[in-house]
């Protein structure tokens, strides 16, 4: 379940943000309520952003609208960095996928 909701807030957190722009969990504090059984949803709030972090919440609830968890998280933008040989790693990601 946390990663679930760390990748919920850092998507969040990505939005809105120029493609040369990437965000990195710094913290992250959460609370467990009860078991998350069934279709699971997570709700995303902003807290406060600045021009070097982000700050969010998150619930996530089950399939009876029941809040099983809570967290927040601090994240840091970051410059994208530069990935040598980008074309050939996505060329060999999808042969493999159409070799399975």
């Amino acid at each position: 379940m946390l990663t679930l909701m760390d990748v919920a807030m850092a998507v969040a957190a990505r939005s809105g943000e120029p493609a040369e722009r990437s965000v990195v969990t710094i913290g992250m504090k959460n609370n467990f309520m009860q078991a998350a059984t069934g279709v699971l949803r997570i709700k995303v709030d902003s807290v406060r952003r600045t021009a070097t972090m982000a700050f969010y919440a998150a619930k996530l609830y089950n399939d009876q609208g029941e809040i099983c968890c809570m967290a927040t998280g601090t994240f840091k933008h970051l410059k994208r960095l530069a990935t040598r040989n980008a074309e050939f790693i996505v060329l060999m990601i999808t042969s493999l996928a159409h070799c399975s």
